[in-house]
């Protein structure tokens, strides 16, 4: 079997960023606005803070009916436990825009909502890792993004520019402590120095 010359070497840890810049969201979004697709990724990715595997994991008959406000049942596949995740308004107008495209206007509800478009089962996640990294190459955000972007991005956004509480975070993310909600974060000793630093 030949190594892939680019995998991580065993027990090595690869950190990939979240998006800090709101305003690299927005860009984001306006790169995909004609890839329904990958903008139903990326904006239910940032507002459900799922996984990769579980978010590629739905099925249309899961998100058909749903309304802001209702919830989206699964079953973790990392936990295997029950999971329940909210559909905000963001999400639900980015999901009936892919439902009711073209391509996805006549799909049946055992479907992934999220197909490859090769083959026409589920997008896989080194697919979405791909995905991903090429936004970030196309827009020149300097940060190593990947699928857990989208996951991260959600924590960040919320803590730093939304004043959700650590407690919150440490809760929604399923972490069994604060210590590793802060790392999640990126909050080292060097970083609280540098906000203790500043001039108000």
């Amino acid at each position: 079997m030949i190594k892939n010359p680019n995998h991580p070497k065993r027990n090595s840890v690869i950190r990939v960023d979240p998006i800090r810049n709101p305003e690299d969201i927005e860009r984001i979004r306006n790169l995909l606005k004609d890839r329904l697709r990958d903008l139903c990724i990326f904006d239910v990715g940032i507002n459900t803070n799922l996984r990769a595997g579980d978010l590629l994991s739905i099925k249309v008959g899961q998100v058909r009916y749903l309304k802001p406000g209702d919830c989206l049942e699964l079953r973790e596949q990392k936990t295997r436990k029950k999971r329940v995740v909210f559909i905000n308004v963001r999400s639900y107008h980015s999901i009936q825009a892919l439902l009711n495209s073209k391509k996805m206007k006549h799909s049946k509800n055992d479907e992934y909502i999220f197909k490859s478009r090769t083959g026409g089962g589920k997008l896989r996640v080194n697919s979405l890792n791909s995905i991903i990294k090429k936004i970030g190459k196309d827009l020149n955000i300097k940060s190593n993004l990947g699928c857990h972007t989208l996951r991260k991005t959600w924590a960040v956004q919320l803590y730093f520019n939304q004043g959700v509480s650590l407690a919150h975070i440490m809760k929604f993310m399923n972490h069994s402590s604060e210590r590793i909600s802060l790392q999640y974060l990126g909050i080292t000793p060097q970083s609280e120095i540098d906000i203790l630093m500043k001039e108000i």
